[in-house]
């Protein structure tokens, strides 16, 4: 049994790290709501949670500002 965390919203739950199933392959979801007290200091924690692991997993995204004004200058 793997354990993977997800958000629900919209009516779908949706895993926040890659998993390992085929697509539109059943599975038996059984959930617990996590500890937090819903308040934006609770979210902002959550959201640099999963902000750690995108960056863990692809690395820090290039910083094109500059490439964006050289751009906007032509």
């Amino acid at each position: 049994m793997s354990r993977v965390t997800a958000i629900y919203r919209g009516g779908i739950f949706q895993p926040l790290e890659p998993v390992a199933l085929a697509e539109e392959q059943r599975v038996q979801l059984s959930f617990e709501a996590e500890a937090g007290d819903g308040s934006l200091l609770s979210w902002l924690r959550q959201l640099q949670d999963l902000q750690s692991a995108v960056i863990l997993r692809a690395g820090l995204l290039p910083d094109s500002t500059a490439d964006i004004a050289m751009d906007r200058l032509r």
